[in-house]
């Protein structure tokens, strides 16, 4: 090669779907991938709304000292928690989940999706509510503690929060899908 001659550098391209959801979702949904995605995404953005309503939550218990006795703060905390992730879940949903589900207005969109949550939530704190004392009980037995401590009450709380979200994720996709979303296709 002379030094008058020019070397043309290929740009690097990007796989023809660089979207690892994507993908997986076309390998496993067959003729129903577009629901797959939606689901998979769904669970990523709940998963980033149960770390926000987590942060919330302990971040509340710990401002607040929750001690043994003080058994109600949680669920009052928990309440707060979950309000902030919905709003975190809605507006992940709207502009990743179903960027195509934008022919409603935002508000309606929005008190739709908080209703179909508030609902939820009711599920979330039946849920929460019976299972964080059983699992704080079931923790202090584990430990052959003679009475919960501070520490398995909010063990407990964390616990109580994994199993409800883990339900009422399929209810909140579900109903939010058919209700709130029913402009996508």
């Amino acid at each position: 090669m002379t030094h008058s001659e020019s070397v043309t550098v290929p740009e690097p391209s990007l796989p023809a779907n660089p979207d690892l959801i994507a993908r997986f979702s076309t390998r496993i949904g067959g003729s129903k991938a577009k629901e797959v995605e939606r689901f998979l995404k769904f669970a990523v953005v709940g998963i980033t709304g149960t770390f926000v309503n987590a942060l919330v939550l302990n971040a509340l218990m710990f401002l607040f000292h929750v001690q043994q006795g003080d058994q109600g703060l949680p669920d009052v905390f928990e309440a707060v928690a979950y309000a902030i992730a919905i709003f975190n879940n809605f507006v992940w949903n709207r502009f990743w989940v179903y960027p195509d589900s934008r022919s409603k207005p935002v508000v309606k969109q929005l008190a739709m999706f908080y209703v179909v949550n508030s609902i939820g939530y009711l599920i979330n704190m039946v849920i929460f509510s019976l299972s964080r004392g059983a699992f704080a009980s079931l923790l202090a037995n584990m430990l052959h503690q003679t009475s919960v401590t501070s520490d398995d009450i909010k063990l407990g709380a964390n616990m109580g929060l994994l199993l409800a979200t883990c339900i009422v994720m399929f209810w909140n996709f579900f109903v939010n899908r058919y209700l709130t979303y029913n402009d996508v296709k």
